[in-house]
């Protein structure tokens, strides 16, 4: 399958080289020369598919500039920088290894049609809601943490001696109370889904 936003999407990074573009950015500016429409974004399935399309150029662009050593493409969550290889020379030489580098799964992710074949509203509302899932889960894991009285980096080993530290104080026989000790044990079971 042709992927009719590679032609644009390159047009728009290498004009701008060592330009830092958000992929919203990016977007505006496609629906700007008539490449995007501006309600792309109304539906859930319509605005992964957008996603998807610019993101999957990217990915391409990022392979055709390093095959024909034009530079390298960086792309991140925040920050998309085209930089050609004469901003690069000594480091290209060098690390050029590192220059490249990318998550494989993100890459064969974004590279495979499937992916957007296979997309529908349902799969995406459940991804959608997977992520604000994942999201939400997040602050729960924070705020166990918290009542542990711990804080990253930290391992299951010093999370279970904290625990059982706390549970000691808090036990109802020692003075604590039952309900202390049940949200107690309620951190040590998100913190088990994470560091486990």
């Amino acid at each position: 399958m042709d992927n009719p936003l590679i032609a644009p999407i390159e047009r728009i990074l290498t004009a701008s080289p060592g330009v830092s573009w958000t992929e919203h950015a990016v977007i505006r500016h496609l629906i700007d020369l008539n490449y995007l429409s501006p309600d792309y974004g109304r539906e859930s399935l319509g605005l992964f598919q957008t996603h998807f399309l610019v993101m999957n150029a990217l990915y391409q662009l990022r392979n055709k500039f390093i095959d024909s050593q034009a530079g390298c493409l960086t792309i991140s969550a925040l920050s998309i920088v085209f930089t050609p290889r004469a901003g690069l020379q000594e480091e290209w030489d060098e690390n050029q290894q590192e220059l490249t580098e990318v998550s494989p799964l993100l890459a064969d992710y974004y590279l495979s049609w499937e992916t957007f074949t296979s997309a529908s509203t349902e799969s995406v509302d459940e991804l959608l809601n997977s992520f604000w899932r994942r999201y939400g889960a997040q602050d729960d894991r924070l705020e166990a943490l918290e009542l542990m009285g711990l804080q990253e980096p930290v391992t299951m080993v010093q999370i279970k001696k904290r625990y059982r530290e706390k549970a000691m104080i808090l036990h109802p026989d020692r003075g604590g109370s039952d309900s202390q000790l049940a949200e107690l044990n309620g951190a040590l079971d998100t913190l088990k889904r994470y560091y486990s």
